[in-house]
């Protein structure tokens, strides 16, 4: 059945619950103000020809980088609506969609049928206990914690056990040598942004474009490095019932 998505003329910052087909018309730098937080301005186009302004704050710019391209078309569920202030605004009652973890985006073809399973990253997903929209997700499995009963009203048991991923961000797998001896380590996300000094969307445009010279470079630097790495146990056995490590901190001496 064809989505039926609300337009953008329609929307107002007494609207929390909607779906819409937008169009990424306009996509600015990261900017920075004095005295203001870091914020990205966006300009959303939909099929009836009406636009709307957008905006990303924060850690929300780095988030949201991959999950809205400029010229992409996406589907775009109850993300917050604000209404932009008088100095600022271009018309009488002129409203911002504010991108935060409430939004929901996926992209579409052009048309308007979702693309296969739609990949969100896990940082993009909304933070609410009452969404019932299924999401899918592409992750790898960290560890699984051992089952624990859970009780239910009128005393009914429930055996559940907690599952630990890490969505498709950069991995990096290196053999950590001491005067001990040596054990080989999987980092992810922040831990690798640090150790490489490139942020993670920056490390995926560059594999993009085959421009493996600069990560050469990189991990050439980081092998002539001493690092403290402190680990510690899991809470959970592997399969093979031999107790798991992860790592716990990561710092250069």
């Amino acid at each position: 059945m064809k989505p039926e998505y609300k337009p953008l003329k329609e929307l107002n910052d007494k609207t929390l619950k909607y779906k819409t087909k937008v169009k990424v018309i306009h996509k600015s730098s990261p900017q920075q103000s004095p005295n203001k937080p870091p914020y990205q301005r966006l300009l959303f186009k939909d099929d009836e020809g009406f636009t709307m302004k957008g905006a990303l704050f924060n850690s929300d710019i780095e988030k949201y980088a991959e999950a809205l391209e400029h010229n992409g078309e996406y589907e775009l569920s109850n993300a917050m609506i604000s209404a932009v202030p008088p100095q600022h605004a271009s018309k009488p009652n002129e409203y911002s969609i504010i991108i935060n973890a409430r939004a929901q985006i996926s992209p579409l073809t052009n048309d308007a049928t979702a693309l296969g399973p739609q990949y969100q990253a896990f940082a993009t997903i909304p933070r609410d206990p009452f969404n019932t929209e299924l999401i899918d997700v592409l992750g790898v499995v960290i560890y699984v914690t051992a089952p624990k009963a859970i009780y239910r009203s009128q005393g009914i048991e429930d055996s559940v056990r907690e599952i630990h991923l890490t969505d498709h961000r950069p991995i990096l797998k290196v053999d950590a040598v001491h005067d001990s001896g040596s054990m080989a380590l999987t980092f992810f996300a922040k831990e690798v942004e640090y150790l490489v000094g490139i942020p993670c969307i920056e490390m995926w445009k560059l594999k993009e474009n085959d421009n493996d010279e600069v990560l050469a470079e990189k991990m050439f630097s980081l092998r002539q490095k001493n690092v403290n790495i402190e680990i510690g146990p899991t809470l959970a056995l592997s399969t093979s019932r031999v107790l798991n490590w992860t790592v716990r901190s990561v710092n250069f001496e």
